[in-house]
């Protein structure tokens, strides 16, 4: 059922159309503007060609066609109330009212229905250390809108630093709301960027930075290292060459093992050191050996405390 009539033929009042919002989700209320107070014979609410809803005080409109399952109609305060908003409500409506007197009014009203966009989220890859790429994804929004990023960096340097590699809003055929999505480019030879973000519509992400130099663990400078070896060798040398000194002495039974023992402790312990330095190479130097050999007839076997012929 729809009503088509036409100014001329109903002396019809018309006024600049009303343009109303709504969210997905939500509801809104459509006021079809009229000052008369006389008694209304009918009310329809339609849109194009197609009837949505309405009042007759001699029929019932149900008999005509289907009526929005979403819609309600006060004839006496004029209004029309629509739930659950969808991105297909987006149109323009008309109010068509006709009086017990013969009089009829009519009014235009445009419905929006926005949808706000999740807040964007951000991930990064910087693989390589002297760039990184950097996307931005924002979802179920509506309308489609690009998205925004907020780099703070001077105009001059803004060529050389980022540049937008790609931007493009998805719509869902379903719910006919848009994704939204952009990846940056970010150039790492000035050192780190930070206090970045990116936006879609009213909604800012959360702030990032990109190029953050690695911390790199467990890696010292070959010269230090090279330094702490020769330090612990020569020590071990030293030390090694007073017990030999003590030790030519030739003392047996209980103080040859007693002297024994003191090397091996030193042996382990001054291992135990190197490994804390990462000399690995100080086996080559003189605590490979788990004996140590003096200049003379005898060696103390560091492992067994004990004596050997040389």
């Amino acid at each position: 059922l729809t009503c088509n009539i036409t100014s001329q033929s109903f002396g019809l009042t018309n006024a600049t159309p009303i343009h109303i919002r709504g969210e997905v989700g939500g509801n809104v209320t459509f006021h079809c503007p009229d000052e008369k107070k006389e008694d209304v014979q009918f009310f329809y609410f339609q849109t194009n060609d197609t009837f949505v809803n309405g009042y007759y005080d001699s029929k019932d409109l149900r008999t005509y066609g289907p009526i929005w399952e979403n819609t309600r109609v006060d004839h006496n305060e004029k209004t029309v109330d629509m739930y659950r908003l969808n991105i297909s409500h987006s149109r323009v409506y008309e109010c068509i009212i006709q009086y017990k007197d013969g009089s009829l009014s009519t009014k235009s009203i445009s419905l929006s229905v926005t949808a706000n966009y999740s807040k964007p989220t951000v991930t990064k890859s910087c693989e390589d250390g002297s760039s990184c790429l950097v996307t931005c994804v924002s979802y179920g929004g509506y309308p489609g809108t690009e998205v925004m990023w907020n780099i703070p960096v001077s105009e001059n340097t803004s060529g050389q630093l980022w540049k937008v590699v790609n931007n493009s809003e998805v719509p869902n055929p379903s719910t006919m709301m848009y994704n939204s999505f952009s990846t940056a480019y970010f150039n790492c030879s000035k050192g780190e960027l930070t206090y970045l973000s990116c936006s879609v519509g009213d909604v800012t992400s959360d702030m990032f930075s990109v190029c953050k130099p690695k911390v790199v663990h467990g890696i010292y400078n070959p010269v230090i290292i090279t330094a702490i070896c020769a330090v612990v060798a020569f020590v071990i040398s030293i030390v090694a060459l007073l017990l030999w000194r003590k030790y030519k002495k030739r003392p047996t039974g209980k103080d040859r093992d007693y002297i024994g023992h003191k090397v091996a402790v030193l042996h382990t312990f001054m291992f135990v050191r190197a490994k804390r330095y990462q000399c690995n190479n100080v086996q080559k130097l003189t605590i490979a050996s788990t004996v140590f050999w003096f200049p003379g007839a005898l060696a103390v076997d560091v492992k067994h405390g004990q004596s050997v012929k040389e």
